[in-house]
């Protein structure tokens, strides 16, 4: 985020994490997804898009495995560039995987096997203020999913 001039409120040291979009749409979630905990809240949030970094879900698990993020669009390409890759020595390998990285934050909608992109959008920022909160539901393990704030 530092690199990108996403810069940390003073005293601010870890950013807070938010679905962007998901199944291709930037709209409210299905409350019957994952239900981590008995209790939730789930919020319509909204942050100057200045202030926020975008990153392909799925494609940050490049990073988070340390995987190599290919940019082939084929299957022949994926095998031509995995061959080559494996290939550089083990430190041109760390630098080709980490410069590959950085294709995490396209988050340009592409459908397709080889082309895929976009699905889930994850968004990070600093700080969310309440007035940038829009509205909020309560969901409750066994009781229906109410609204508990709304500013519209």
């Amino acid at each position: 985020m530092k690199r990108r001039k996403i810069l940390p409120p003073r005293d601010v040291k870890v950013p807070l994490w938010a679905w962007y979009r998901r199944d291709y749409k930037h709209v409210r979630p299905n409350f019957r997804w994952i239900r981590d905990s008995e209790i939730e809240v789930c919020m319509e949030i909204n942050i100057p898009e200045e202030k926020v970094l975008l990153s392909d879900f799925e494609a940050w698990h490049f990073v988070l495995n340390d995987w190599y993020y290919s940019p082939a669009t084929n299957e022949q390409e994926w095998e031509r560039l995995e061959k080559k890759f494996d290939s550089l020595t083990e430190r041109k390998q760390k630098q080709v995987k980490e410069k590959s990285w950085q294709r995490i934050f396209d988050t340009d909608i592409r459908h397709g096997k080889w082309t895929s992109n976009g699905e889930t959008i994850q968004a990070c920022f600093w700080m969310l203020e309440m007035s940038q909160v829009r509205k909020a539901w309560l969901l409750k393990k066994g009781e229906k999913v109410r609204k508990i704030y709304s500013v519209i």
